[in-house]
């Protein structure tokens, strides 16, 4: 068995087998998918001058082409509503 250098390993995929042991899988049989964007989510919303610095830094990182500040709409509110009510309905089911 060959020693491996560290900068080796971190490049190095293991594909898990079924006895629950680790196959290496060489870089040509891995390919990664290409991802055209992500979507950033704030744990809660914010006013946008609070959120304007945040929106900078994104915008600083390097590749970034775009960055759009979304608001809240009544349909956002709407959606929150009703899925706090179903949990609320599934948590009392569970609790009775």
């Amino acid at each position: 068995m060959s020693t491996w250098t560290w900068d080796q390993y971190e490049r190095a995929w293991f594909r898990k087998l079924p006895d629950g042991s680790s196959e290496y899988i060489s870089n040509e049989e891995h390919m990664t998918d290409r991802l055209k964007g992500v979507t950033v989510t704030f744990r809660e919303d914010m006013r946008e001058d609070d959120a304007r610095p945040i929106i900078e830094a994104i915008r600083l990182l390097r590749g970034v082409l775009h960055v759009e500040p979304r608001v809240e709409t009544s349909a956002d509110h709407f959606a929150r509503v009703q899925i706090r009510n179903e949990v609320r309905t599934k948590l009392f089911k569970v609790l009775e």
